[in-house]
């Protein structure tokens, strides 16, 4: 894989992970993995030096459920990821109490296929 440098791992909830006092790094395909997770969890807008990144939760409420308008809002945003060469499919299910589940195989530029799942 190109390098695509080093983070922080971060457990389910978005918090550092910390292994015998000490954060633990993430590299390669797990760090690629993590920030496509963290790119769909962000809030388009959030970011203020980074006005686009994230996912456009607005228009998200706005499709009332409509996956193929979610589809297409998640495929827009995992593009921003600078290592990502395609999105190869996207799964969006309606969940209970408004939650959405989203499933996206994608192939990075090494050529390696990945499956993210986030709850939204």
């Amino acid at each position: 894989m190109a390098d695509i440098g080093k983070t922080y791992a971060l457990d389910a909830t978005g918090d550092l992970v910390l292994q015998y006092g000490r954060l633990v790094p993430v590299t390669g395909t797990d760090k690629a993995v993590q920030d496509l997770t963290v790119l769909l969890r962000s809030i388009k807008g959030s970011a203020l030096l980074s006005p686009e990144f994230g996912l456009d939760a607005l228009a998200i409420l706005d499709a009332r459920g409509n996956a193929t308008t979610i589809e297409g809002e998640v495929r827009q945003a995992l593009v921003q990821y600078p290592y990502l060469k395609s999105v190869n499919g996207v799964t969006v299910t309606p969940g209970q109490d408004r939650r959405i589940s989203i499933a996206a195989d994608v192939t990075l530029q090494d050529g390696q296929t990945v499956r993210l799942g986030v709850i939204l």
